[in-house]
Formats: C-alpha cells, sequence, structure tokens
C-alpha cells in the first residue's frame, strides 16, 4: 500500500480554495490505488521555528525537537503540500514545517561532493491557489519547493495550481472548478 503524507498548509481550514484543490487531487489518488494517508493539519500542530536557544551553546549542534516530523517526512512514498500562496511564497506555517523537516542525516545529507537526498518519495506534488495572475519570476513558491524536493532526493515534482481568483470574484468559483476538472483528467 502506498503512503501518501499530505502536508495541510490552509490556514483558513474549509473555506480554503487551496484544500478544495487538494481534496480533489487526494480524491483521485484514491481511484488509482490503495493508499495509507496520513495528513499534517499545520494549523493543529506545535511548531516553533528555530531561534538561538534551540543550538547547543558549545557545539553549535541544533538540538531538534520533532524528528519524528522528519522521519514521517522521509518514509513517504509520496508527498502532497498544500498551501495558498501569501506574499510571494505560502504561510509562514509551512516554511517552519519545511524547517523542522530538514534535518541532516534524516531528509538529506551532506557529501564531500555535495547533498544526497535521503526521502523515499517518488514525488512531490505542491497545490496552491493565487488571486492574481503570476508571471515566472513571481512563482518563487514554486522555485523553493522544488528546490527542496531535489534536496530531500525526490525525483518528480509537480504543481498544480489556481490563478486569478481575486481579480473577479465573480469568477473565483468557476476557476477553482475548472482547474478541479483538469486533475480528474
Amino acid at each position: 500500500m502506498k503512503k501518501v503524507l499530505f502536508i495541510n498548509g490552509c490556514v483558513r481550514g474549509e473555506h480554503s480554495r487551496t484544500l478544495r484543490l487538494a481534496q480533489t487531487y487526494l480524491a483521485k489518488l484514491r481511484e488509482k490505488e490503495k493508499l495509507e494517508l496520513q495528513e499534517r493539519n499545520l494549523s493543529e500542530e506545535k511548531l516553533n521555528f528555530l531561534t538561538y536557544k534551540d543550538f547547543d551553546r558549545k557545539t553549535g549542534e541544533v538540538g531538534y525537537s520533532n524528528i519524528s516530523l522528519a522521519q514521517e517526512f522521509a518514509a513517504a512514498d509520496e508527498i502532497i503540500v498544500a498551501a495558498p500562496f501569501w506574499e510571494f511564497l505560502f504561510p509562514a506555517v509551512v516554511s517552519t514545517y519545511l524547517e523542522m523537516i530538514s534535518i541532516a542525516g534524516i531528509t538529506f545529507k551532506y557529501t564531500a561532493t555535495g547533498s544526497v537526498g535521503l526521502c523515499r518519495a517518488q514525488s512531490l506534488t505542491y497545490i496552491y491557489s493565487v488571486g492574481a495572475y503570476l508571471t515566472e519570476e513571481d512563482k518563487l513558491c514554486e522555485k523553493y519547493m522544488q528546490k527542496l524536493t531535489t534536496l530531500y532526493g525526490i525525483p518528480e515534482f509537480h504543481v498544480i495550481a489556481a490563478e486569478g481568483l481575486d481579480i473577479d470574484p465573480t469568477q473565483a468559483e468557476t476557476i477553482v472548478k475548472e482547474v478541479c476538472q483538469k486533475i480528474k483528467g
């Protein structure tokens, strides 16, 4: 059975357009094969970004409080990250989660020739919605997520996005439905 990890960074909960896209994608995955789905709702997690107090004063090594999140991430066969586009990236809780799971020796390691990913997943799918239409230059969220996917050693990176949702609010529902139809195939 395929182990799928769903990282839910949709802080608006049931009102999130990004979450609707992700739910459609997950439904499509369930149609194809049997899944063991683990959801991490980041709004419900106790996540703290790293600060000076997290480092050992003598060695400089970071003391991770929740290694289990990184181990869970590294063990998944497929990863889906759903997070709305906010100020060219995504909500801070998603950045904090990514910081917490980026642990050398668990999700990647350092070698003399550079870093090597240790994650088992074959693909990471990043799903988001945004109020405007983005230029390639604006898509920092995609570039950042793709770089991390490479760091973790995950060979495939996919993006599902719904753009232009707030330009004409009367068209937002139509756009979301169109993207959901594309997901369904």
